[in-house]
């Protein structure tokens, strides 16, 4: 069976090495671009969050090129806000169109149980499988954040033209590469590459972390690109949440949520949904830090990444830390909001030039 599974455009490579481990075709998604929005835009109810649009008009174009199952993260503990609820609304708002379609909303971590909801489309599946492929997929998309992470650095040490050709060559050895064995191997040569070029100071540069929304801060073109517009004007870029923070082993996660909880509880003492307390964690943590400046980007009408929106300026008093706000929708402008990054940029500068 033709299946596609939506997360970003960046852990594609990830989600397609699942699909096969587990017995089914990968159609790869489209990845997010202007006529994706506008066709989620199109079809979504007025109100729904910008990542809600997004993904629609990505299932929608899925099933034009093929697919017969979609797979959509669901209501479980990682998934708090109304993307819990994603699967459901859009099965039912695609099915009004006539369309015939599978929709599995991957709303458990537990293996039992995602293993029948598997073999229903794979009889002869078994949890061997199951875990492998799922290991296999989560080694392949914490390898790909890695990359993310040597291409911001070689950009800035480098230049651009260096930094996309170290990331394609690595993306495309991550994507042909199908044992965990070859996995490890390659983990070390990608490190030993990333070594061998020219190393950064990020204590010399400007650091700027850019927090807030999981789905802005994961997709390049709802981001309107926003790293490497920091990255050309010579900044040290701190990314927020991870698409992988969402795979975590229920001990790892224990502890993080351990942490968001002791950090942000001074400004937000209760669960708003979504991933909004770890925005006021990861505000607090980078201004301990020492870094220069925040950005929060977030959904223009996102209620959680809101409510950490009217906190996060009681952060930048007590911290002292210049804060700048970004949210973001279908009709968010290039240039304004190219002005508006360069024009703070400039005053983080000035503003550290002063010291």
């Amino acid at each position: 069976m033709k299946a596609s599974l939506f997360v970003v455009d960046d852990a594609q490579i990830a989600t397609d090495a699942f699909l096969r481990g587990v017995g089914l075709e990968p159609v790869r998604v489209q990845p997010t671009n202007r006529k994706v929005i506008l066709r989620g835009v199109q079809n979504s109810p007025e109100f729904a969050c910008f990542p809600f649009k997004v993904l629609l008009g990505k299932v929608m174009e899925a099933l034009d090129d093929g697919a017969e199952l979609c797979i959509m993260p669901g209501n479980n503990s990682q998934v708090s806000c109304q993307l819990a609820d994603f699967a459901r609304v859009q099965e039912h708002i695609i099915r009004r169109t006539g369309r015939s379609f599978e929709m599995m909303a991957l709303d458990t971590l537990h293996p039992n149980k995602l293993l029948s909801k598997f073999q229903k489309y794979n009889p002869n599946l078994t949890l061997q499988q199951l875990t492998r492929s799922a290991i296999m997929g989560r080694q392949k998309l914490l390898l790909l954040e890695i990359v993310e992470d040597c291409y911001r650095n070689i950009f800035i040490s480098e230049g651009k033209v260096n930094a996309e050709r170290f990331r394609k060559l690595w993306r495309q050895k991550i994507d042909g590469t199908e044992s965990l064995i070859d996995l490890h191997f390659l983990d070390n040569a990608l490190l030993d590459d990333y070594a061998s070029h020219k190393g950064i100071e990020p204590e010399k540069l400007l650091r700027i972390a850019v927090i807030g929304d999981i789905f802005c801060l994961n997709d390049r073109f709802v981001n309107n690109n926003i790293y490497e517009r920091l990255l050309t004007q010579g900044v040290h870029v701190r990314q927020g949440i991870r698409i992988s923070i969402m795979l975590s082993n229920p001990l790892n996660r224990m502890i993080k949520e351990f942490l968001i909880e002791k950090k942000a509880e001074r400004y937000l003492k209760h669960n708003v949904a979504s991933y909004a307390k770890n925005t006021i964690k990861e505000a607090v943590e980078c201004a301990e830090e020492g870094y220069d400046g925040l950005i929060h980007i977030y959904p223009f009408n996102c209620m959680p990444e809101i409510t950490a929106r009217n906190i996060l300026p009681k952060v930048s008093k007590d911290y002292n830390i210049p804060i700048l706000y970004l949210p973001m929708d279908e009709q968010t402008g290039d240039a304004g909001f190219t002005t508006r990054i360069e024009a703070f940029v400039d005053l983080i500068k000035m503003r550290k030039a002063r010291k």
